[in-house]
């Protein structure tokens, strides 16, 4: 017991004194001095004893010891363990909610912003295509009826914007063999 009791005189919180019961039933209270030799006086007058209660400056009971056991109860140390972990489970749910509401607001603004940026390149796709259909359309109209690329040019326009160039996509069908053999 020896070594075993000056560890558990030392551990922390530190005990002021010490109400020990011997093993005749008598009660004795040891107070911890400021000595370098502290905990082995301490020990020393502990010795034969059969129950320890370490206890603080405001005399509660930090920790008790009986014999035969082997850890130590801590009475004081249960109740602050009971409370810290009460209050780092409301610490951690707090920072948990904050880093949820700090990511939704950050996962809301990149989800507008990249809506953003499909809304400005399909207008700008919008605008080059419409672009490129009118360039198309004016070189078709100014090549003469009977360019040899005049047929590839309606079928190309025809491929790409049959909705916009009702009339080219007429024109094609209407030269079209119903076969689909090239004129």
């Amino acid at each position: 017991m020896q070594g075993e009791l000056r560890s558990w005189l030392k551990r922390e919180p530190q005990p002021e004194r010490i109400r020990a019961t011997t093993r005749g039933g008598d009660e004795k209270t040891i107070r911890i001095g400021e000595s370098r030799s502290k905990w082995r006086d301490a020990e020393r007058a502990l010795e034969g004893c059969t129950r320890l209660e370490a206890i603080n400056a405001a005399n509660e009971t930090l920790r008790v010891w009986e014999e035969g056991e082997d850890v130590p109860k801590s009475v004081l140390a249960a109740r602050a363990n009971e409370g810290q972990l009460a209050e780092l489970a409301r610490l951690l749910n707090e920072a948990a909610d904050g880093a949820a509401a700090r990511h939704e607001n950050a996962y809301k603004l990149a989800y507008d912003q990249q809506c953003l940026l499909v809304k400005v390149l399909s207008e700008r796709l919008q605008a080059l295509e419409g672009a490129w259909h009118r360039l198309l359309m004016a070189q078709a109209e100014s090549l003469p009826p009977d360019d040899p690329n005049l047929p590839m040019v309606m079928q190309v326009l025809a491929q790409m914007a049959p909705a916009v160039v009702p009339s080219i996509a007429a024109a094609m069908a209407a030269k079209q063999p119903a076969n689909g053999a090239q004129p």
